[in-house]
């Protein structure tokens, strides 16, 4: 993994409502995603925890969810979030707050469902 790249994907993930979303650098990083898990786990700047706050945040936004023009990119997101969070200390905590939040009938019943997959691949 290179530094840089990882660094653009996170001021992406960070920026996509301003600077547009860049589909392809997340598709690099879903083909490599045990690369990158390993990477971020040996990085001791705080990254993994930005990249999951990140990444958790993708999921809530209704521009991304199932149905929208950005879909893909959505879905690109999730994936790395499951991958990134299962596992890990935070899995629990962001598992329940993703259930409280999809039961909260704050977001349509296709981005609900949609949380309440992620909730279910995290307790897999």
């Amino acid at each position: 993994m290179n530094q840089h790249y990882v660094e653009t994907l996170l001021t992406n993930l960070e920026t996509y409502k301003t600077t547009g979303c860049e589909t392809e650098l997340l598709e690099f990083f879903n083909t490599h995603i045990e690369d990158l898990k390993t990477w971020l786990s040996n990085d001791e700047s705080g990254l993994e925890m930005r990249f999951g706050q990140t990444l958790y945040m993708t999921l809530l936004d209704t521009d991304l969810a199932p149905g929208t023009p950005l879909e893909t990119y959505g879905n690109l997101s999730k994936n790395i979030f499951v991958h990134l969070v299962k596992g890990s200390n935070l899995a629990t905590s962001y598992a329940m707050g993703l259930k409280a939040i999809s039961k909260s009938g704050a977001y349509s019943d296709v981005l609900a469902n949609a949380l309440l997959q992620v909730v279910d691949q995290l307790n897999a």
